[in-house]
């Protein structure tokens, strides 16, 4: 048996029972196996309550899975708490080449709703299920954050700075339906995600 990892050909030489030999050649091509990447929306550990997350596939046309795991989102109150928990990308190439690609996260048992807590401050997102107009309030200083918010399928639909404590959000032009924020520190680092549900 074996494996190359580039293109490779073999002289194959069989000899029977009457001593008889036979040469044959044979090659084999090897397809490149395609680049495969699986990012979570958050950091490594998330509260039990921060709502759906995220997750990022490339390149896209693969399918999620995992305990948890419902299209291309990942849902912690769905999983047992205090344990990390594994999810899945599969990718098949267009040369017929599949890589299954693979995260975890730690799901924890927090306190509050519709808040993220942080080492610093605490951001809270209200009323939440709206009609489309939210609130962000922050204790931490005006500046130091911002919010990206994405529909069902994963596109962006805003991206805002938290430039006051008290930050007003309109999605009015949003359909009914549940969208993932991303509260964001000036460093990149993400602080927290969540859902926003609207309602009119």
């Amino acid at each position: 048996m074996v494996s190359p990892t580039v293109n490779t050909c073999y002289k194959v030489i069989v000899t029977d029972s009457n001593g008889c030999t036979a040469t044959s050649n044979v090659c084999m091509k090897v397809k490149p196996l395609p680049d495969v990447t699986l990012i979570i929306q958050s950091s490594d550990t998330v509260c039990n309550n921060a709502g759906a997350i995220l997750l990022f596939g490339n390149p896209n046309g693969g399918t999620y899975s995992g305990k948890g795991i419902n299209g291309k989102f990942f849902y912690p109150d769905s999983v047992p708490a205090n344990k990390y928990d594994l999810f899945y990308y599969t990718y098949t190439g267009t040369n017929g080449c599949t890589v299954i690609a693979k995260d975890s996260v730690y799901v924890e048992v927090c306190e509050g709703i519709n808040s993220i807590t942080g080492n610093k401050g605490i951001i809270t997102i209200y009323p939440n299920p709206s009609n489309g107009q939210f609130v962000i309030q922050s204790s931490l200083a005006s500046g130091q954050l911002s919010v990206e918010i994405y529909d069902i399928l994963g596109q962006l639909i805003l991206q805002k700075q938290l430039k006051s404590k008290s930050t007003p959000i309109n999605l009015n032009t949003q359909a009914n339906g549940i969208y993932l924020y991303k509260v964001i520190k000036t460093d990149g680092s993400t602080l927290g995600v969540g859902k926003l549900i609207i309602q009119k």
